[in-house]
């Protein structure tokens, strides 16, 4: 695509996505990509939408750059960014019509708990960030990081479980990225969350 890498440190505080992008669209945010089978997904899935995927491993953002522009991807870019910097920064309040997390590292160690992206304030700022019926959508393969997903948002009034369960072990339509595929070989469970921004501020 020919397009310079964008960084948190270097896009303008709030971003206009509009003008990264070169057209108005609703906003689809990755946190975490990894690999970027997931986000490659999506951007092809949603090929009306503006997708931005946030990572800070060098190695994953130059193969995804380097397959959005195979692809010919023109509608998602990656960004080098922390992911609550970005959330802060980044985006307007009511800006994200979909932000997804897919298996996001659990920091196992108490001395590390703090690194989780999974916390009161960063879940506070990305159901900010959401449209009012905009979805979040989150998933892992560690039972321990489920539970505590499932208490923070259920703590979290602004916004509503769209499942009938706290999480459900498979969602239609969803793609099986590598990582999901080894877990389940290696016999772990997956929990999927799916949760809507209500109208409440």
């Amino acid at each position: 695509m020919g397009t310079a890498r964008l960084n948190v440190m270097s896009l303008p505080w709030p971003t206009d996505w509009a003008a990264v992008f070169g057209r108005e669209r609703p906003l689809i945010l990755e946190i975490g990509f990894g690999r970027g089978q997931f986000f490659l997904h999506l951007a092809r899935t949603f090929p009306e939408h503006n997708l931005i995927g946030l990572e800070i491993s060098n190695r994953c953002m130059t193969d995804v750059e380097r397959a959005l522009a195979r692809h010919r991807l023109a509608n998602a870019r990656a960004v080098y960014a922390m992911a609550e910097t970005a959330l802060y920064h980044l985006f307007t309040p009511e800006s994200l019509e979909q932000v997804h997390i897919n298996f996001p590292d659990p920091w196992f160690k108490t001395r590390h708990s703090h690194r989780r992206l999974m916390q009161r304030d960063t879940l506070d700022a990305i159901a900010s960030r959401l449209k009012p019926g905009g979805a979040l959508y989150l998933a892992t393969d560690i039972l321990d990081y489920a539970e505590m997903s499932a208490a923070l948002l259920a703590e979290t009034p602004s916004l509503e479980n769209a499942l009938p369960t706290p999480w459900a072990s498979a969602l239609p339509g969803r793609v099986v990225t590598k990582y999901e595929a080894t877990a389940r070989r290696e016999g772990r469970e997956c929990y999927f969350f799916h949760y809507r921004r209500g109208a409440q501020p």
